[in-house]
This record gives structure tokens, sequence and C-alpha cells, in this order.
């Protein structure tokens, strides 16, 4: 289905203001910024979680990277990472796109921090090869049969899932798509610097062209048997407790795929807790021994 999206959507292109560049990789072009000091072993790793870009990480970077070197890409289909037509949205084929990028960039042992549908790639890369990720954080990621379950509530009319139908809906209406998502996403009663602090740059990003092929992700999600890999290496998983878009799903059921990994709930957080609640997520971060 990325052949038809792509028609669709056409050519983002990289606005001259806008961080980081554009890497080719085999199957597709992924924007990259990375901080550039330090070592690639040991490096954080954050990967926004759609409609989020990279803008919406930067103040996480400029922390972060004041001790060690940090990159921060976007997935295939969303932001300015273009996939080719024949690209595949599922966990192995995305699993192969981060080994090549983290191959090129020189990344070993990495903290890898992967949200909401992309927090499965980040458990497929890691199990698939453990010698890239030291540590994983995953954030607002349930057990992934209630992620299937949560996806098919979230898509009311079935419109999404639908192939064909979901990539027409997400074209045409990705700008309302991107304005309601934050609405439900955010902790109710917030204020409106919080929502526009997160709604103004992935608007800015999908008026210069940016991607949301939020229908591909979906119907990969819920093409994909349901259970998780899990990875052998540590994994911390962060529960924003006030997120209603999850309001009926199971907080800790990422327990039930991956039985060893640290729970944490920030409970006034909504989808986004390491960007809604910086100081505490630091404590975090340093708690998956990154070098802040």
């Amino acid at each position: 289905m990325a052949r038809f999206s792509l028609m669709l959507w056409g050519r983002p292109r990289l606005p001259a203001h806008a961080v980081g560049h554009i890497i080719d990789l085999p199957h597709t072009q992924i924007r990259v910024f990375d901080s550039g000091n330090g070592s690639g072993r040991g490096a954080y790793v954050v990967v926004p979680d759609p409609p989020n870009v990279i803008e919406h990480c930067l103040p996480l970077i400029r922390r972060v990277a004041a001790g060690q070197r940090v990159v921060a890409f976007e997935l295939p289909g969303f932001g300015y990472s273009r996939p080719r037509p024949g690209f595949r949205f599922g966990l192995a084929s995305q699993s192969a796109t981060l080994h090549q990028l983290f191959d090129r960039l020189g990344l070993t042992e990495t903290v890898l921090d992967m949200s909401c549908l992309g927090a499965y790639v980040g458990l497929d890369f890691a199990a698939r090869h453990p010698e890239r990720v030291r540590h994983l954080i995953l954030q607002q990621a349930p057990a992934l049969a209630d992620a299937q379950r949560w996806a098919r509530r979230a898509d009311l009319h079935g419109l999404i899932r639908t192939p064909w139908v979901g990539q027409c809906f997400m074209c045409a209406f990705r700008r309302q798509a991107t304005r309601h998502w934050y609405g439900a996403a955010l902790p109710a009663g917030h204020d409106d610097a919080l929502r526009q602090a997160f709604t103004t740059p992935a608007l800015h990003a999908v008026d210069a062209g940016g991607l949301f092929l939020l229908a591909d992700a979906y119907q990969a999600l819920l093409a994909h048997p349901a259970g998780a890999s899990a990875p052998p290496q540590p994994v911390t998983a962060l529960w924003g407790g006030a997120d209603r878009s999850h309001a009926h799903t199971p907080p800790k059921s990422l327990l039930h795929d991956v039985p060893a990994a640290r729970w944490v709930a920030f409970d006034d957080c909504g989808h986004f807790p390491g960007l809604e609640a910086p100081a505490r997520f630091d404590a975090l971060l340093r708690a998956a021994s990154v070098r802040i």
C-alpha cells in the first residue's frame, strides 16, 4: 500500500530551516538529527511518536546531548522520512531499516527510546539485533494484543484500518486528524500552551508536505499476530496515566509480553510522558544508564 499512499501524498521537502538531514537507505529515506558528539557506542536514540516530529524532541535532545551523542530519526512514512514504493510497514521490514540506519551511523549498545506503535518495532529490533541496543525505553505501549484493540477503538468507524479507504482518509483529513489526536492524547483540562506546543510543530510539518501514513501503520499492526518479542536487554516501560485515548487499555499489560520490564507510571501525563514531564524523564534516563 505504500505506493498508493505516496501517490496521494507526494514527496515531502525538508524546509531550509528544519533540523537534520536525509539519509538514503535501500527501501526508504530517513530524516535524522545527529548531535555528532561522542561515540556511537552507548548513544541515546529517540524516535518521535507520530504525528510528533524531531522538532518536538529538541528540548530533550539539547539536555541529553551535553553529555553524550544523541540521534533522533522519524520512522518511514512519518514526518520527512519517505519510504520507497515497495516498502512494507511490518515489523521485520521496519527492523531491517533500523539495522541499516544504525549500521550507517555506527550505533551500538544504544539506549533506544520508542513509543506507541513504534514500540513494537523497537522490541522486534532489539530482539533481532541485541548488539545494537543496551537498554530499551518504551513509552505508552501496552501488550501488542491490547495495542491492536486500542487501534480498533481509536478508529471509530473503521475507516483508517480499511485498505485504500484509510489511505485516502488520512491524506484528505491530515490536519483534522492531527488536531483531533492531540485533543484526545493530552490530559483532560490541559492548557492551550501545552496543546500548541504539540500541534504547532506537527501542523508545520504536515503543511510542508510531511507524511502521516497512519493508515499504512495501522493496517500493518492489525495484520501482525498477537504477541511481541521479549528481547534479552533491560526494558523500561513508561506509561502516562492521563492519556484519554488509552482510558480502556490495561496499563501494565506489556508485562504479559515482556515480563522482566521495569514499569513506571507518570499518572498526570498523557500520551507523551517523556515530553510532558521532562525532569522526571531525565531521572528515568539516568536510571537507564544515560549520562546527562
